[in-house]
């Protein structure tokens, strides 16, 4: 309870939505926006089929495939190592975890992060701007990175 003031003032700009994601996708897409999805994953990445509350066909995903392609905004969506997923998002940026066992299949399986962005690009224009913010402000910003200097010694 002694986190409520912070959670409460985390959430006052978070807006929740009950609606479809493309949808959402469409109302809320600029490019200021930061989309990130976490869809159900491809049937044939996993061994069960009735996972989640609202499953989603292939057909869902290119749906949503094709919408996220047409985002002036940045988008980062995750999921299994995957044929659907890597032909759907083949020529995005793809960050890969370490391979697990899995709860459910007891089989390896790998999550990856696809991305219509190059991260590290990203991370440095963030930089950049916190950079900027602090010369501007004259306050003390925190970094969440070493810089290279820092990091070398």
């Amino acid at each position: 309870m002694e986190d409520l003031p912070e959670i409460a003032q985390r959430l006052l700009r978070v807006q929740i939505e009950h609606a479809p994601a493309v949808e959402v996708i469409t109302r809320y897409d600029s490019e200021q926006t930061l989309f990130y999805c976490d869809p159900p994953y491809p049937h044939d990445s996993r061994g069960d089929t009735k996972a989640y509350g609202y499953e989603m066909t292939d057909a869902d995903h290119r749906e949503l495939a094709e919408v996220l392609h047409s985002a002036q905004g940045m988008v980062a969506i995750s999921g299994y190592n995957s044929r659907l997923m890597n032909e759907l998002y083949d020529d995005w940026s793809r960050t890969e975890a370490p391979i697990k066992n899995t709860h459910t299949v007891k089989q390896p399986r790998q999550e990856v992060l696809w991305t219509s962005y190059n991260p590290n690009i990203a991370l440095a224009a963030n930089r950049v701007a916190e950079q900027k913010a602090h010369l501007e402000t004259d306050e003390v910003q925190p970094r969440l990175f070493p810089t290279e200097v820092e990091a070398d010694e």
